[in-house]
Order: structure tokens, then sequence, then C-alpha cells
């Protein structure tokens, strides 16, 4: 990865995974696949990853973890949130194949994002 940062710090933040966000990880070329594991790690650590940049199309709070493929094109993506306390909400990966992000792949980060405001409005319902 990058040699000028240091190895990710303890992980301080549990990830969870929306709708069929870890399937859509697994399914990535093996070399994405990993660099997103290990940018995802310092996102655990409380850090930011190395390259990113927010997704606010997707939602309030979102990012995009971008990372190269093997011929060292920016092509991995993962949209992911940090503004829920003590967790990472891992949404959408996948393989950009323009140089805009596609509808679809815009659209289901936006319905998992849905999906998790919804989860953490009843979890907080069931508190009170």
């Amino acid at each position: 990865m990058n040699d000028h940062r240091k190895e990710p710090g303890e992980r301080r933040k549990q990830i969870i995974w929306v709708g069929k966000a870890r399937q859509d990880l697994s399914e990535l070329p093996a070399a994405v696949k990993e660099h997103i594991g290990y940018q995802l790690r310092f996102v655990e650590a409380g850090e930011m990853p190395d390259d990113f940049k927010p997704m606010p199309t997707v939602g309030n709070g979102v990012f995009e973890i971008r990372v190269p493929d093997e011929d060292g094109r920016n092509v991995g993506r993962c949209f992911f949130v940090t503004k829920i306390e003590g967790c990472i909400a891992v949404l959408h990966s996948f393989i950009k194949t323009s140089a805009k992000t596609s509808k679809p792949d815009i659209e289901k980060g936006q319905s998992r994002y849905r999906t998790l405001q919804e989860q953490i409005k009843k979890k907080n319902n069931s508190i009170k």
C-alpha cells in the first residue's frame, strides 16, 4: 500500500455490513478487495483512508474509498458511513467502469443508506 503511512492503529470501531455489502466486496478482484480491506482498517482505527471523497449524493456523512486495480487504474470503490456511534457502516463496493459513478451504484448506496437509517430508528425506538 502506501509506504509513507504507518500501519493502521488499534481497531476501535466495529464494521457493520448493510444489505449485501459484504458480498459486493467479496466479488471484487483480489487486489481491489485487499486494498479496500486495508483502507477499512484505517477507518476502524479512527483514521481516514488514503484516497477518499465525500459522497453526499449517496447520503449525509457517506464517503467513498477509491483504490487502484492491478494496473494502477483508480477503479475500486467502497461507500461507507462513520457517523454511527462506535461503528462503520459499509454500504456498497464496486468497480467503477466510467468517469462518472453509475446511477445503479449510486442508487444501491442510497437504498442501503435508507435501510441503515431505518435500522437506527428502530433500534432507538426499542430502547425508549
